[in-house]
């Protein structure tokens, strides 16, 4: 049997080989012409075998059709019988091709990183070619920032980025291109669908409001009404707040919200409910009550309309938390602020009947002072108030140094305020509101002046006035006293007395006093009372001088000086010599000393001695077990041992 492989599987007319070579290769004997012929009819439509024994192809073979033939030719000559059996080899004419031209892929949103693609029909290539070596790959093809793969050497898709959210991007488009080693190649369409899941809560995005505001919007509008901190931190930064009058009537609509969420209507489909009514009904005295669902209001939930229920009254803040709820259970809450707003038939009212405000002696240029305070429980221009001061308190309204904003009811000070010529100013003051007619309120205001430090004491009763002799003129009070010397130490000379204009009330008005330069008197420094401390010697010293220094206890302190002259009258001594030299003997110590010590000689003075007998003793009777006196000696003995932390 001959064997011949054809390579060129898609050639007609291609040359397959020369029979009569490859029997003669094969050692077969034939004739010289052995005229060959082609006997298997059903072959002669697909080969040709001409006359000199060349096998040709009539039609293209194909290997995917059919992959072998077997001939059988026989010799005219010889009436033998030879077969030839042709194989045909497979070339790449065939790409590959996917089992569909468009596949639908579906993943939840939020699915984590490596998760699969579902995909339909599930992804399957196939290539007819199968020759050693054959192969092909898969390619998906898309945006390089669309966040899937294909999984390696499968034909699965993962997903392989960070976050899959269906509300950013809902759908994915890609090629899938197979390529075979030929670089053949065919295509499909794949569409990757991010199935929605409930992840997204309702937003509310409007409110629609059926009545025009009669006050300002925000938070300022309703400062009159001093309602708690936490109620305006639920409100401020969603809606501003509805005004109503309190004559609308029932079944009215006030308001619509408006919701949308960003899910599948599958979870997207929006409801409304009014989740809480909060009341807080304002009293006269600006406290209020709080009343928990109150059922003034309700909301239609489809809509997101609000309607009153029944008649409202007057002077009350609402507060309607709405909610949102999706049909997959997110839901999302805001609170609508409504004020019910009435006519103007009620007067303004002051805090307060009365202010008082403190205020320091001085010089003031547009300086506040205070405020003054009313409240109008009436709302929008009826509840505008306006301050003034009734001038008709004082005769000439040029002299009142206090001004009033009338918007604020700041009060206002310019000019010279000098507490000795005016202690206390009192005036009226008047809150008129905006409605017509207008409605008022008076209160009184009282400014106390409090005393600064301004006035130095000032002496008084005293015998003359001292002038300078410098050339300069200021004037210097001066007391004159006359005291015998025989005056014990401690004896009274004279009392003496400033006055101080400052307040007595303060530290301002207090006044002590100090003496200066005299070792003999002392002043008592609250009540100014001056005595002596030593024995007065009118042959050692007849005039004591001294200065009087009074001063006050403001800061700074103010001071004042004068000046005394105290004559000591001269009496008669019994003994007109000193027996001890010296009136103070000091001595120092050690502390731990052995004893017993000598800590000093006491003579006596030698022109007292002389003709006269004197016995010296210890008056001091505690101090014997301390110290001993030698009336011989003359020496004052130390005999006991000194310890300085218990006595120094």
């Amino acid at each position: 049997m001959i064997l011949y492989n054809f390579l060129q599987e898609n050639l007609a007319g291609g040359k397959i080989g020369n029979v009569i070579k490859s029997l003669q290769e094969m050692g077969v004997r034939i004739p010289r012409d052995p005229r060959l012929q082609l006997v298997s009819p059903d072959m002669r439509e697909l080969f040709l075998l001409d006359e000199n024994g060349v096998l040709y192809t009539v039609s293209a073979l194909d290997y995917e059709d059919k992959n072998s033939y077997t001939l059988v030719i026989a010799s005219a000559r010889t009436s033998l019988l030879f077969y030839v059996s042709i194989e045909v080899e497979d070339l790449n004419d065939n790409p590959p091709q996917f089992n569909a031209v468009k596949y639908e892929g579906y993943i939840e949103e939020n699915s984590p990183r490596g998760t699969k693609v579902r995909i339909t029909p599930s992804i399957m290539v196939t290539d007819l070619d199968s020759y050693d070596g054959s192969f092909f790959k898969i390619h998906l093809i898309g945006n390089s920032t669309q966040p899937f793969s294909l999984i390696e050497d499968s034909n699965e898709i993962m997903f392989n980025g960070e976050v899959l959210d269906r509300e950013e991007k809902a759908s994915y488009h890609f090629i899938l291109n197979a390529i075979d080693d030929g670089n053949l190649k065919s295509a499909a369409n794949l569409t990757i669908t991010v199935e929605d899941t409930n992840d997204n809560p309702p937003e509310f995005i409007m409110r629609t409001d059926d009545f025009e505001p009669r006050i300002s919007q925000g938070k300022s509008a309703f400062r009159e009404i001093n309602l708690p901190g936490n109620v305006w931190n639920i409100t401020e930064g969603q809606y501003s707040t509805l005004s109503i009058p309190e004559s609308i009537p029932v079944r009215s609509r006030i308001t619509r919200v408006s919701a949308t969420d960003k899910d599948s209507e599958s979870f997207g489909n929006i409801e409304y409910t009014l989740n809480m009514e909060t009341m807080f009904h304002i009293l006269p005295n600006n406290s209020f009550l709080i009343y928990e669902n109150s059922n003034d209001f309700t909301i239609e939930s489809k809509s997101g309309s609000v309607i009153v229920t029944r008649k409202l009254q007057p002077n009350n803040f609402y507060l309607l938390n709405i909610t949102a709820s999706d049909n997959g259970g997110l839901e999302t809450s805001l609170n609508i602020p409504v004020y019910v707003y009435d006519v103007n038939d009620k007067p303004p009212k002051f805090k307060q009947p009365s202010y008082t405000f403190q205020i320091l002696e001085g010089e003031y240029v547009v300086s506040e002072i205070g405020s003054v305070y009313a409240e109008d429980q009436d709302s929008g221009d009826n509840g505008e108030l306006i301050y003034s001061i009734v001038l008709h308190d004082y005769e000439d309204a040029e002299s009142l140094p206090f001004r009033i904003v009338e918007t604020t009811g700041k009060v206002l000070l310019s000019g010279n305020i000098d507490r000795e010529k005016q202690e206390k100013y009192e005036f009226t003051v008047q809150a008129e509101d905006g409605g017509i007619p207008s409605l008022s309120d008076f209160a009184k205001v009282i400014v106390i002046v409090e005393d600064i430090n301004d006035h130095p004491p000032e002496f008084v009763d005293y015998n003359e006035i001292a002038s300078a002799t410098d050339g300069s003129f200021h004037i210097t009070p001066l007391y004159r006293y006359l005291v015998k010397e025989t005056a014990p130490p401690g004896s009274v000379v004279t009392k003496i007395r400033a006055n101080d204009l400052d307040s007595n009330k303060t530290s301002n008005g207090i006044i002590l006093y100090k003496l200066l330069n005299s070792s003999s008197l002392a002043i008592d420094s609250q009540d100014g009372t001056i005595y002596t401390i030593n024995r007065l010697d009118y042959e050692t010293e007849p005039l004591l001088e001294a200065k009087i220094v009074s001063y006050d206890m403001g800061k700074p302190s103010l001071s004042s000086t004068a000046l005394l002259s105290v004559v000591i009258e001269d009496v008669e001594d019994e003994l007109s010599v000193r027996i001890f030299p010296r009136e103070l003997y000091e001595v120092h110590a050690f502390e731990n000393n052995k004893v017993p010590e000598r800590l000093a000689r006491i003579q006596l003075n030698p022109s007292v001695v002389e003709d006269k007998t004197f016995r010296l003793r210890l008056v001091n009777s505690s101090m014997l077990s301390v110290v001993n006196f030698e009336p011989l000696s003359e020496d004052l003995i130390l005999v006991q041992s000194l310890d300085r932390e218990k006595q120094n």
